[in-house]
């Protein structure tokens, strides 16, 4: 009786040792999957990083040209500005000179 009960304690001890071999393996390859996974994160989040840090530049750019994009607006309304006053001047010292032309006639 003793002995059958040795021979089922020991078994279950190899019944056991299977099983904690067979999570041990299985540990193992999780962590293994997990460190490809890890790297495959690690890899993607430096993409990320690196298309974020384009977006921002590009962000930045489209920024000054915008603000480059009002100052032209603004030199273009103030040469209009000064292009009218001129052609006034034109224009009168065309009438002072048609005015010459008339009194020397």
């Amino acid at each position: 009786a003793v002995r059958k009960e040795i021979d089922a304690s020991n078994e279950i001890i190899q019944d056991l040792e299977f099983k904690i071999k067979e999570a041990t393996d299985k540990n193992d390859k999780l962590s293994c999957q997990l460190s490809e996974h890890q790297a495959s994160y690690d890899s993607l989040y430096s993409q990320f990083k690196a298309v974020t840090a384009k977006y921002n530049a590009l962000e930045l750019e489209m920024k000054q040209c915008m603000h480059n994009l009002e100052y032209l607006r603004w030199d273009k309304e103030n040469l209009e500005v000064i292009i009218a006053k001129i052609e006034e001047r034109i224009q009168k010292k065309s009438e002072e000179v048609h005015e010459l032309n008339s009194q020397i006639a």
